[in-house]
Parts: structure tokens; C-alpha cells; sequence
């Protein structure tokens, strides 16, 4: 019973950075469309930074589900 409390859990926070790489990937499509048109170049690399958070939060919620599976 515990287990399916936290697998439920386990399983909002992927759906949580899935949302986020979502949203970090619109967020860099945005900056790097702006970029093109001869903005600042710094709003890429904060395009970039969101994106590699982003991943790193999914891996980390699939990690955590994949070891409570075991």
C-alpha cells in the first residue's frame, strides 16, 4: 500500500517534468526565434539552462521511479 502511495507520487512528478520540458523547450524555440532576429544573445543560453534543468528533472523522477520498481 505504501508502494502505490509512492508510485503515484513518483509517477505526478514525471508527468510534472514532462510539463516542464515542455514548457523549457517552447521557452528556447521562443529565445532562439528572437535570437535570429538580432536580440540579445544571452536569452539562448537562458534557453539552453531551462532545457538542461528540464532534463535533469525527468531523469531524476524516472531514476526514482526505476529504483522503486526494483
Amino acid at each position: 500500500m505504501e508502494n502505490d502511495e509512492k508510485i503515484k507520487k513518483l509517477k505526478k512528478l514525471r508527468f510534472a517534468s514532462i510539463m516542464y520540458l515542455i514548457i523549457a523547450l517552447i521557452h528556447f524555440i521562443a529565445v532562439f526565434s528572437l535570437s535570429l532576429f538580432g536580440e540579445n544573445s544571452m536569452l539562448v543560453w537562458s534557453g539552453i539552462f531551462w532545457l538542461i534543468l528540464g532534463m535533469g528533472y525527468f531523469i531524476y523522477a524516472k531514476y526514482q521511479l526505476g529504483k522503486l520498481a526494483k
